[in-house]
């Protein structure tokens, strides 16, 4: 990216393992207005095929967030945890903040043909007809969430 009437501060580089899948992506600021330092990065754990951890750290490598992803045998993401290592938790001790589940119809996918890296409903097998969300947090404000999504019967998502 190049830009002639703005400045750049924030670059991204993204790594892969030798069978070509995605294994970190490093992010860089400008520190000091000339040079770019990397401040963040999130790293990937793979089973089959299959994204099942990414780990988000800070610059010197410690992990401060994580994402926990389990599939079914389809390939469907079915769960998905986020937990925190700073702040509340640690390391050895991490906090669960939510956690989503999904439910698929039987239908293929039409959006896997774009093969986004990464597991969001974009990569799975089937459509995707619900996620509900349950918060682990204290704040009042925060609750269990359920979300339903519709399809033709080609299996096009309609609304």
């Amino acid at each position: 990216m190049t830009s002639a009437n703005s400045t750049i501060t924030l670059t991204c580089s993204f790594k892969y393992d030798s069978q070509g899948q995605l294994s970190k992506i490093e992010n860089y600021t400008k520190k000091d207005g000339k040079n770019f330092e990397c401040t963040s990065f999130r790293s990937f754990e793979f089973e089959n095929r299959n994204i099942c951890r990414e780990n988000l750290c800070d610059e010197k490598g410690n992990i401060t967030q994580f994402y926990e992803y389990t599939y079914d045998q389809k390939g469907n993401r079915i769960k998905e945890r986020y937990k925190v290592c700073i702040n509340d938790g640690t390391p050895s001790n991490p906090v669960l903040y939510y956690e989503n589940t999904y439910k698929y119809d039987d239908y293929k996918n039409p959006y896997q043909i774009l093969e986004i890296t990464g597991p969001n409903f974009y990569t799975s097998a089937n459509n995707m007809i619900e996620m509900k969300t349950v918060w682990y947090t204290n704040d009042p404000k925060t609750e269990t969430a359920k979300q339903s999504f519709v399809y033709n019967n080609n299996g096009y998502p309609v609304k």
